[in-house]
């Protein structure tokens, strides 16, 4: 029974590494039928070597075993856009600054518990979560985002002087190389790194200008790009 089990969970994972290792090649109905049908062949050849071992009652029981699981494989591949899209929904709910990834390449987010909407980035390689601020000209950075991107924050000259909510700050003008959000990826942004008074970094209009389109509901923004 272990060995057969055995068998089983291998060519479940075989059919999922070649699932993922060549990601368009099961799309094709006749090519996803045939792998499909030696999956059901080949625990078949194993119960008929191994039938000699087993009673007529286990090899029952073994047989209905993997016929619920090759139904299983399936149903799960069948329905696997579907699945993934409901997927996303729960996580883009879960964690609203993750977004949830469309099929034509936009990303929406849902407000969080502040009512702002919040986002995770990418810069060099580095996850960053910023606030966006549709009425800030730039994308700002705080001095702690900066430096974990990889900024040389002492040697920029802080001579802009900008009234914030918490105050008066000065900034410095900096370019950062690339901005990513899930599958938008936006090259050479304007920015400014905050000397103090910046307690969150804020997705301002430097980024979301080089969109295609950004769109805001009362409680969800769609980046389109």
């Amino acid at each position: 029974m272990r060995n057969f089990a055995l068998v089983l969970l291998l060519l479940a994972g075989l059919f999922y590494l070649l699932n993922k290792t060549f990601a368009n090649a099961l799309d094709d109905q006749d090519s996803y039928l045939r792998v499909v049908q030696i999956l059901l062949i080949l625990p078949i050849i194993v119960i008929s070597v191994a039938r000699r071992q087993m009673s007529i009652s286990t090899l029952v029981h073994n047989t209905a075993i993997w016929l619920f699981i090759a139904l299983i494989l399936v149903s799960a591949y069948s329905y696997r856009f579907a699945l993934k899209s409901y997927y996303n929904n729960i996580v883009g709910h879960i964690m609203p600054s993750v977004g949830l990834e469309r099929e034509d390449g936009s990303v929406m987010f849902h407000t969080q518990s502040d009512g702002h909407f919040h986002i995770q980035s990418k810069i060099n390689g580095v996850q960053v979560t910023f606030l966006v601020d549709t009425g800030a000209t730039r994308v700002a950075l705080t001095q702690r985002d900066a430096k974990r991107i990889g900024v040389n924050v002492d040697s920029l000259k802080y001579n802009i002087r900008i009234n914030t909510a918490n105050g008066t700050s000065f900034f410095a003008r900096t370019m950062l190389p690339q901005i990513v959000v899930g599958p938008i990826s936006v090259e050479m942004v304007e920015a400014y790194v905050a000397r103090q008074g910046l307690s969150t970094s804020l997705l301002g209009m430097s980024f979301l200008s080089r969109l295609k389109e950004y769109e805001v509901t009362q409680d969800t923004l769609t980046l389109r790009d």
